[in-house]
């Protein structure tokens, strides 16, 4: 399902989220992410801000992309951008006493760093992770959050798969632009002679969750985030983690926000500020007000 709708800047997006919505069975809920302050100091001086921030001091709006994918980045059915990643920059812009609204447009996920290239956004405002090849392109912030894949299966895991080798033979899917697409893929060519996996590369992770729960694809792999808040928000959904799988290396699944090259110079500003809202519990809070608990299953690494 697809909904057309009017962002705050005018442009037409896709609200991909209300798919999700409808998936888990809350079609028309939205989350109210905590962030932001009810009162404001004087702005800073202009002169005082990198430059990204006095572009967004100037329009009163900073533009990010999102592929739409609750709990980290959606757009809601009134226009609102809300989730975690919309509700840190709130806080982050309101720690720097700058007055502006977050405007998201809707992308493809693979769309969000052309996008950040050519200017159309200013900011990555989804969770993805900081690889050394995107980092040739565009540039990171610290390191916000793990947020490490799940093997989903059917409910019930009727096959018992507990490897993507279990795939062979089978479908599995995930969604285009992210990097588990090259590990199922890389997992495809090892599988033997006669029984070939598969592999379905869907426009959302939306998508890959809906043909999974239908039986359309037997699994899928994609953000242990997305997938523990699916079934967060309904039980019921026709879908398993495989709680006995886990990534290889998992400390490479490292998620930051990306701004293009020339305007890295909001990067040390953003980390000091971000650094004082993990200490103070505002992070955490963000998280479990977005379904994301206990926070410290993403905040902190471990294994």
């Amino acid at each position: 399902m697809k909904l057309q709708l009017q962002t705050h800047n005018g442009r037409q997006s896709t609200l991909r989220v209300a798919k999700l919505l409808t998936v888990l069975g809350m079609a028309g809920a939205s989350l109210v992410a905590c962030g932001g302050a009810s009162a404001s100091p004087p702005a800073k001086k202009s002169t005082q801000l990198p430059q990204l921030l006095k572009q967004v001091a100037s329009s009163h709006k900073l533009i990010i992309g999102t592929s739409n994918d609750a709990p980290w980045s959606y757009i809601t059915s009134s226009g609102q951008a809300e989730g975690v990643i919309p509700a840190i920059l709130r806080d982050f812009l309101a720690a720097e006493h700058i007055k502006a609204t977050i405007d998201s447009i809707a992308m493809p996920f693979g769309s969000l760093i052309p996008s950040i290239q050519s200017g159309r956004i200013e900011m990555v405002g989804d969770a993805m992770y900081d690889t050394s090849v995107r980092a040739q392109v565009i540039s990171f912030t610290r390191i916000m959050f793990w947020n490490p894949p799940s093997l989903v299966t059917g409910k019930g895991n009727p096959l018992h798969i507990t490897a993507l080798a279990g795939f062979c033979g089978h479908s599995v899917g995930s969604y285009e632009g992210t990097t588990y697409v090259d590990s199922l893929n890389a997992a495809a060519k090892t599988c033997p002679s006669g029984k070939k996996m598969s592999v379905v590369v869907l426009p959302t992770v939306q998508d890959v969750i809906a043909d999974i729960a239908s039986g359309r694809l037997t699994g899928g792999l994609f953000d242990s985030s997305i997938a523990s808040y699916a079934l967060h928000v309904n039980p019921s959904l026709k879908m398993t983690i495989v709680s006995s799988w886990v990534a290889a290396d998992k400390a490479s699944d490292k998620n930051a926000l990306g701004v293009a090259k020339n305007n890295a110079s909001v990067l040390p500003l953003f980390n000091k500020v971000f650094a004082k809202l993990l200490q103070n519990g505002t992070i955490a809070k963000i998280f479990t007000a977005n379904g994301l608990k206990p926070a410290n299953t993403w905040l902190t690494l471990k294994g």
